[in-house]
């Protein structure tokens, strides 16, 4: 598993908790700051205060990930 795919599914998991995301940070993840995580060679960090949508900079560009929306 890469970095990018190990980080894409603590995204996952960081947008399903919602406000707890500091609780399920990775043993090995480093904190960065107060919003930013360190996974591997990959940063992720929330977008805004209710952390639906979340930023992913793999060292070239940044993606963009937000909760699904259902009707």
């Amino acid at each position: 598993m890469t970095d990018v795919e190990r980080a894409i599914e603590y995204l996952a998991i960081f947008i399903n908790v919602g406000d707890k995301w500091r609780n399920f940070v990775p043993v090995d993840g480093e904190m960065i700051g107060v919003n930013r995580v360190r996974i591997g060679s990959v940063e992720v960090w929330p977008e805004g205060d209710c952390g639906d949508s979340w930023r992913l900079y793999d060292g070239e560009q940044v993606r963009r990930f937000r909760k699904a929306v259902t009707a």
